[in-house]
């Protein structure tokens, strides 16, 4: 992804996954060493009177362990 928004000029995008911040470190690494700033992200899924209600957190720690069980636990419930 970083390559991409190198070649498409962007100085910066945000990775956000359904659940998980898996995928950030390797998009942060890859993307420092293009100038290309990743800002990591999750999409949350949570329940609604109508259904299923996506929420998205934008410059979050992923390696945090409390962020990490939340998404698996989100994850898990739906």
């Amino acid at each position: 992804m970083a390559r991409r928004a190198k070649q498409a000029g962007l100085a910066a995008i945000a990775l956000t996954d359904h659940d998980s911040t898996d995928g950030v470190a390797a998009a942060a690494a890859e993307g420092a060493g293009l100038g290309v700033r990743v800002v990591p992200g999750c999409e949350f899924r949570g329940k609604a009177p109508w259904g299923e209600l996506p929420l998205l957190g934008s410059f979050l720690p992923p390696a945090a362990a409390r962020l990490q069980k939340t998404a698996a636990a989100t994850w898990t419930v739906l």
